[in-house]
């Protein structure tokens, strides 16, 4: 209300409420000093692409929901909080040699542990997940460059031309070659204008 669509000054004003949210909250014990430093960890990443008052304000609701989880269920609040941290992570760095192992040290937890709980919480396992971000940038790629398909394999993060085809055609139901040429092809489609259209469709016979 202050501050409009100031974002400095929301981001001023939302801190100090935070402040005054979790102090009694820390001094008290219920809420924990190590998991409130690691959601204002998370906070700060989430709000670097916070460029609007709304996504900025929605950045602090989380957090704010995130603190009550904690003091009611630390445990579930936890688990939450470095599946995010995996998740992220895995974004970021989804085109590097990414291993189970890997992804539970920055989610701060063991392997096994982390393999378990991912599957519970995302509804796959962290293999099928990886696989899939890769293909999601994998179309990407192929719609907006002519980069050859192995060269958007290697982009993307697999291992193998012959894995990456195997893995593309299970997610997107064809294989790269073939995806490409389907969106050149809709796109040539789009790029039409109406009387090209008619010229180009192929003429019906009428019925004597």
């Amino acid at each position: 209300m202050h501050c409009g669509y100031r974002l400095q000054a929301v981001r001023a004003e939302l801190d100090a409420g935070l402040e005054r949210l979790a102090d009694p909250l820390l001094a008290t014990g219920a809420l924990d000093e190590k998991s409130f430093d690691e959601m204002c960890t998370a906070l700060e990443r989430a709000t670097e692409g916070a460029n609007t008052v709304t996504s900025l304000v929605a950045v602090y609701r989380t957090l704010v929901s995130d603190i009550q989880v904690a003091m009611h269920n630390p445990t579930v609040a936890r688990q939450d909080r470095g599946t995010r941290r995996a998740l992220a992570f895995m974004s970021e760095h989804a085109a590097e040699p990414l291993t189970l192992a890997k992804v539970a040290r920055a989610a701060g937890f063991a392997p096994d542990y982390f393999g378990r709980l991912f599957s519970r919480t995302e509804g796959m396992t962290f293999q099928h997940h990886l696989r899939d971000l890769r293909v999601a940038r994998a179309k990407q790629v192929l719609k907006e460059t002519s980069l050859s398909v192995d060269g958007v394999s290697q982009l993307v993060g697999f291992a193998s031309r012959i894995y990456f085809h195997r893995a593309f055609k299970r997610v997107v139901g064809m294989t790269p070659i073939e995806y490409r040429e389907q969106e050149h092809a809709f796109k040539d489609v789009v790029s039409m204008t109406p009387m090209q259209y008619r010229v180009g469709r192929p003429k019906t016979r009428r019925r004597a």
